[in-house]
C-alpha cells in the first residue's frame, strides 16, 4: 500500500492564497494595491517614520511602487532587503534611487 503525501497546512494555506492572489485581474490588482498604500499612508507610525523598510514587489504581488515613491518624496529613508546567495542570508540596505541601484531577483 502506498503511503498518502500531504502537504503542510501551512504551505496548502499559502498556496491557496496566492493562486487566489495570481487570479485577480489587473484592474482589481491596481485598485487593492491603491487601497492598501493609501491606508499606510494614513497611518501615524508612517508619518512619525524617518526611514521605512519595503520591498520591490513582482508579478500579483502587493504593488509597493506608490509607497516606495512616498519615501522617496517626502524624504524618509528608504531600506530594501536583498537576498546575499553566497552566504544564504537577507541583507538590508539603504536605496536612494531604486530605479539605479536595484536589479531583478
Amino acid at each position: 500500500m502506498a503511503a498518502k503525501i500531504t502537504m503542510d497546512p501551512k504551505a496548502a494555506m499559502r498556496a491557496e492564497v496566492r493562486a487566489a492572489r495570481d487570479a485577480l485581474s489587473t484592474a482589481v490588482h491596481r485598485d487593492l494595491s491603491a487601497r492598501i498604500s493609501a491606508r499606510v499612508l494614513e497611518l501615524p507610525a508612517w508619518r512619525d517614520a524617518n526611514c521605512v523598510l519595503l520591498y520591490i514587489s513582482f508579478g500579483m504581488e502587493f504593488d509597493t511602487a506608490q509607497l516606495v515613491s512616498a519615501v522617496l518624496t517626502h524624504d524618509k529613508q528608504l531600506y530594501l532587503p536583498r537576498v546575499n546567495h553566497d552566504h544564504n542570508i537577507l541583507e538590508i540596505h539603504r536605496v536612494s534611487d531604486p530605479a539605479h541601484e536595484t536589479a531583478p531577483g
